[in-house]
């Protein structure tokens, strides 16, 4: 077979494929579409899924909206997460929108769901849409943070450090924060290096700050110059 031959053999072979594969998918947004004007939970929040993407060009945020509320009507966590994305980041910032967030992060985080519990604690502490509560942040972000959420983990240990919502506790943010950090969150080990360095503990470790510090740099969360001359001048300590 000649060069050319083979060419429009696999021309031909590519062609085909896409053709079978468009069809497929054709078929099977179909199908889900079809399941999920029959109630069916799963079906909805895929349409969902499909209509916030915009792999294929057919965004649509409303038409989002319409399946993911679909899904969280019959107590879908992870549509009632969706939803209260969508209305917490992607619609316009206006006070209805922010309220149908926290209504859907409710539900969701009610249900358990991390992501929802550690949003709850981002707006309440920040004040997105609601009066700053350090109370309900606290509770929603321990909530997440014992499910092993690392942001919330560090979360908590900042206002064990600060005081704020709790009584200030070294040994407290401490052990949150080094939950955290174990994770891997630089932010935490940052944090965790800060606490060993400045005298938050009875006594400065100068070598369990300098350990922490390494491990937030190399992950580019501090200059590599700093760690040289952090440990030159600590250097005999402790």
């Amino acid at each position: 077979m000649n060069l050319l031959k083979k060419t429009a053999c696999l021309l031909t072979v590519f062609c085909t494929t896409t053709i079978l594969s468009i069809h497929a998918s054709a078929s099977s947004f179909d199908e889900t579409a079809q399941l999920a004007n029959n109630g069916d939970i799963k079906a909805q929040y895929e349409l969902g899924n499909y209509y916030r993407s915009d792999k294929e060009g057919n965004k649509d945020y409303s038409k989002a909206i319409k399946w993911y509320l679909k899904a969280a009507n019959q107590g879908d966590s992870l549509a009632q997460l969706k939803l209260a994305e969508m209305y917490h980041y992607i619609l316009p910032l206006r006070e209805l929108n922010r309220i149908e967030a926290i209504r859907w992060y409710q539900k969701a985080a009610d249900q358990g769901l991390i992501e929802a519990q550690y949003n709850l604690g981002f707006i309440y502490y920040n004040g997105q849409g609601v009066k700053k509560n350090y109370n309900k942040a606290f509770e929603w972000y321990l909530k997440a943070a014992e499910q092993g959420d690392f942001k919330a983990q560090s979360n908590i240990g900042a206002m064990y450090r600060d005081g704020e919502s709790v009584s200030k506790n070294r040994e407290k943010a401490i052990e949150w924060f080094e939950k955290s950090a174990n994770q891997g969150y630089a932010a935490a080990q940052y944090q965790l290096a800060l606490m060993y360095d400045f005298c938050y503990t009875l006594e400065p470790d100068f070598a369990k700050a300098s350990k922490w510090y390494q491990q937030a740099a190399e992950q580019n969360y501090l200059p590599p110059y700093f760690i040289c001359t952090y440990t030159i001048s600590h250097s005999g300590e402790n």
